[in-house]
């Protein structure tokens, strides 16, 4: 679903994408000539390809940071950008796994459906980021064979995350490819999966700002 107006913390959010006005994509083009000569960049938002919200950098203490990551035919570099607020015409959430499926390599549909079962039979939803999702989104070759799926799994209700964690392991043991990825609160910080499927009493805990160690108990006390 489209999120029209965005709010701030929306779009401050880890994996957000955003779609700058294309006035505000021609200024910054403007500001960044060595952008503005790699006709990838410079059509990239006329193409309608979103950018991602990213964690601010030390020294980037106003503004909405952003990413392009080009595809590895443009030397697979990632593009540090900032935008204002005003600049934004509208941001949405990652694609779903059902809905970029069809992008991934046939060998991998198999684990893919499974792991989208796998999030209704959990409650929960799953979305894509990583190099699937960015081929989904531009129709750019970005995948390798020796890529990994890279999802984003809304938290289950706490009685519900070690048979969520499981079941994605047990997806993946059969899989052909590695299924990375991470578990998201409600806020948006989010933990690898492996990290708490390992029953580790410490996980990295990823915020829009910060990557922080947290207890597994207190990322435990955020799902419902």
């Amino acid at each position: 679903m489209t999120l029209t107006l965005p709010a701030l913390e929306i779009c401050r959010r880890r994996h957000t994408l955003i779609h700058p006005h294309i006035e505000a994509w021609s200024r910054m083009l403007t500001a960044r000539p060595e952008l503005a000569a790699q006709p990838l960049v410079r059509d990239w938002v006329a193409r309608g390809w979103p950018l991602i919200a990213r964690r601010p950098s030390a020294h980037e203490a106003h503004g909405i940071p952003v990413g392009l990551p080009l595809p590895p035919s443009a030397g697979k570099a990632r593009v540090a950008l900032m935008l204002n607020h005003d600049d934004i015409d509208r941001a949405e959430p990652l694609p779903t796994l059902a809905t970029a499926l069809e992008t991934a390599p046939v060998t991998w549909r198999p684990a893919l459906h499974a792991l989208v079962a796998t999030a209704a039979a959990h409650q929960v939803s799953v979305h894509v980021f990583g190099s699937l999702a960015w081929q989904y989104l531009t129709g750019l070759p970005y995948l390798s064979p020796t890529s990994d799926i890279d999802l984003a799994w809304s938290a289950p209700s706490r009685d519900r995350l070690d048979a969520l964690l499981r079941a994605i392991a047990e997806v993946e043991r059969a899989a052909p490819m590695g299924v990375d990825g991470e578990i998201v609160l409600r806020d948006g910080a989010a933990a690898n999966w492996r990290e708490l499927h390992d029953r580790r009493a410490d996980v990295m805990l990823k915020t829009s700002n910060d990557v922080i160690l947290a207890t597994r108990a207190s990322f435990e006390q955020d799902l419902t």
